[in-house]
């Protein structure tokens, strides 16, 4: 049997179609990459934060700049030497997890700039509890009425304490169990820790002590914590208990005792949903940040001892 003969033509028009397959493969590998950067938006903020000298990040800026410029234009058919071996050295440094996120925050950029200082503050605490609804609440006023696990994108203001200036980060976490090995990522380089335990759940109450004083110890030891008692507006409601029969409150003089238990500064409670105290909280997290509290030094035995003679 004879070979088929192949018209050069069919072939030509074969390979123009191949390399238009392949060219949109790359661009839809590079909207992906994208979009999956976009989402870990929580662990590409945690690697940024340590560089304190904008000035010597500005480097990052260039570079990270030109890398996403290759892959977010996909009609762009010249690329420069420089430019891919810019965006080969991101990626044999492992540094481009942040490429993505670096320009889009520009204006960020700025507001902390024209603050006097950073400030980033991590939520944690069960899940359900009400973290999310608490952050919803103080950057928007609103209470979201359906409950979906940690929806809330990481937040930055300038707040104006005191007459000084501060940008406030908020960071969101998950509670769940799932969430163990992956939720510590939220906690480097945080100056202050939000423990949130529902005023209605005695077991997040006692997760307190149990579960997250031990991580945070072990994972952030010496951040300063600001106890937060959730779902203020249900400890009060009478009718609530009467439909869940199995639910505790949680007193004021309990949450008092386990701040001390814990050693935590403040203590507030606050309801998301009419937001009594909501303010309240994030200013007491500010004030330990800015004014931390006194240590007691204790006398040690040779200071007793000891006597000029």
């Amino acid at each position: 049997m004879a070979d088929p003969v192949w018209d050069v033509s069919i072939l030509r028009d074969a390979m123009r179609e191949l390399q238009k397959e392949v060219h949109d493969l790359h661009w839809e590998l590079a909207v992906v990459r994208v979009r999956m950067l976009r989402e870990i938006r929580m662990l590409r903020r945690t690697l940024l934060l340590p560089f304190e000298d904008w000035s010597a990040s500005h480097t990052i800026y260039v570079v990270v700049d030109v890398a996403t410029d290759i892959a977010t234009d996909g009609t762009n058919q010249t690329t420069s030497k420089a430019a891919m071996s810019s965006k080969e050295d991101l990626i044999r440094s492992g540094s481009l997890l942040v490429y993505r996120f670096i320009p889009l925050q520009q204006e960020e950029k700025r507001r902390i700039m024209s603050a006097s200082r950073f400030i980033k503050c991590v939520t944690v605490g069960d899940g359900a509890v009400g973290k999310t609804c608490l952050l919803i609440s103080y950057t928007s006023n609103t209470f979201p009425t359906d409950y979906v696990p940690t929806v809330f994108d990481n937040f930055s203001a300038n707040v104006v304490v005191n007459g000084a200036t501060v940008n406030l980060g908020l960071w969101d976490t998950a509670g769940q169990e799932d969430y163990n090995r992956l939720r510590p990522l939220s906690y480097r380089g945080a100056d202050v820790f939000i423990l949130a335990f529902s005023l209605i759940s005695k077991a997040s109450y006692e997760n307190v002590s149990k579960k997250w004083i031990p991580e945070l110890k072990h994972y952030a030891p010496g951040v300063p914590i600001v106890l937060v008692g959730t779902k203020l507006d249900l400890r009060d409601d009478k009718q609530f208990f009467v439909d869940h029969p199995g639910a505790v409150p949680i007193t004021t003089a309990q949450g008092e005792e386990l701040r001390k238990t814990i050693g935590a500064p403040s203590y507030v409670e606050c309801s998301s949903k009419t937001q009594q105290n909501v303010k309240a909280v994030f200013d007491a997290a500010i004030k330990v940040v800015l004014q931390p509290p006194k240590t007691k030094k204790k006398k040690g035995k040779s200071q007793k001892a000891c006597s000029i003679l």
